[in-house]
């Protein structure tokens, strides 16, 4: 599940890029290294600078078979807003495909069903009373769309008791669907990442590389008390806000520039206006800080996490520095913040150490040439395996 190196995504799929794309050209050099001390980020540059170079012109093409997978998904989705949307209710792009987040052609597409009738409880509650024969019914007219559906290679399924209840839709092209009902916390967290990844593509790309690595060290598995895709997009986003040695910070804290467009106190009607709208950014552009290359900015988060104090330390997104906040959970949990809710986005109860864990053993390999350019070689990964594996025995 790689950016770089994996079965399923798409920059290992040979068909779509080729083998040249998926082997990294440049090995680890037998001449002699400079020692640069504990960053990642200095060694590379240094002594593996072919390598971000050659980093840097997969993370663009990735970026351009990402836009493509967005494109693909939006004359589906328009025939299911047809199908299952009147003039009271409306059907919105949700999560990595709305954000441009996406790095896989065969994501989930999230998408959430509204009301635009009243935000008020009442139809929260009456959906509640009724929610079996409200997600059977939209089944219903789905299945009779023949320009829609077809009986013999598409299935759905409904998932009735989750805590946001959920019609899934497999379609036998390969696009997958979840229509979740009523989340409002979603679209709010899909109207401000769409800032963040409009504002300037090495927010994607950055998050590519992240997600990408995150997945092939087995720690994206929210399921199971360890990271989710929205955690990873939040924990670049801060990175991305924050000054490094000798550099600006890429990112204004958005949450504060554009505090009228994502505010939580924001009426749900007028995040719906906004998911409906381009994103205007000309207000962000002056604040952006262009110089870093997103090849750099990808290891440079490698050091920024591996020196992370996450006991002592809590991420807010809209504040630049980390907040002094004491664990008072055992085990303790990764503390981030958005800014919709007064509880931290992470709940994964070995979280927190796998990430730390991970980020100092990938800090290390970026020093010995591993892990820059490509994963498919990652020395010392059955250790890690075997300390991941002892790390979610002993959270459980």
């Amino acid at each position: 599940m790689s950016l770089i190196y994996g079965k399923n995504y798409l920059l290992s799929t040979i068909k779509d890029f080729g083998a040249r794309f998926l082997q990294s050209n440049v090995h680890v050099s037998d001449k002699p290294k400079k020692n640069t001390g504990s960053s990642a980020y200095e060694s590379a540059l240094i002594n593996y600078n072919d390598k971000l170079q050659i980093l840097e012109e997969k993370l663009e093409t990735a970026d351009k078979i990402r836009a493509n997978v967005v494109r693909k998904t939006k004359e589906k989705i328009k025939l299911l807003k047809e199908c299952v949307c009147d003039e009271k209710s409306d059907l919105f792009i949700a999560g990595s495909v709305a954000t441009g987040l996406t790095i896989s052609k065969d994501s989930d597409v999230d998408l959430v069903f509204v009301s635009l009738d009243d935000e008020s409880n009442d139809i929260l509650n009456d959906f509640r009373k009724k929610k079996y024969e409200v997600m059977r019914r939209m089944g219903k007219l789905i299945k009779v769309n023949k320009n829609l559906w077809n009986k013999r290679r598409d299935r759905f399924f409904h998932i009735f008791h989750a805590t946001v209840p959920i019609t899934k839709l497999n379609f036998g092209d390969g696009t997958k669907f979840d229509i979740q009902f009523y989340n409002h916390h979603s679209l709010r967290n899909t109207n401000l990442l769409r800032y963040y990844a409009a504002s300037d593509p090495r927010y994607r790309k950055v998050y590519m590389y992240v997600k990408s690595l995150a997945s092939e060290l087995n720690i994206l598995d929210g399921r199971n008390g360890l990271l989710t895709s929205y955690q990873i997009s939040v924990l670049v986003a801060h990175f991305l806000q924050r000054s490094l040695k000798d550099q600006q910070p890429v990112f204004p804290v958005i949450p504060q520039v554009c505090s009228s467009f994502v505010s939580p106190n924001l009426p749900l009607k007028e995040v719906v206006k906004n998911l409906k709208e381009p994103v205007d950014v000309s207000g962000i552009q002056c604040l952006i800080n262009s110089k870093p290359l997103a090849s750099h900015l990808a290891i440079q988060f490698i050091d920024y996490f591996a020196n992370f104090d996450f006991l002592s330390k809590a991420i807010f997104l809209d504040k630049i520095d980390p907040v002094e906040m004491l664990q008072v959970d055992s085990p303790p949990k990764l503390q981030i913040f958005d800014p919709y809710s007064d509880e931290s986005i992470s709940k994964g109860y070995c979280a927190l150490e796998a990430f730390s864990e991970s980020m100092k053993y990938v800090q290390n390999l970026i020093k010995e040439g591993y892990c820059i350019d490509d994963f498919s070689n990652l020395p010392g990964f059955n250790k890690f395996g075997k300390k991941l594996r002892k790390i979610l025995l002993l959270a459980k």
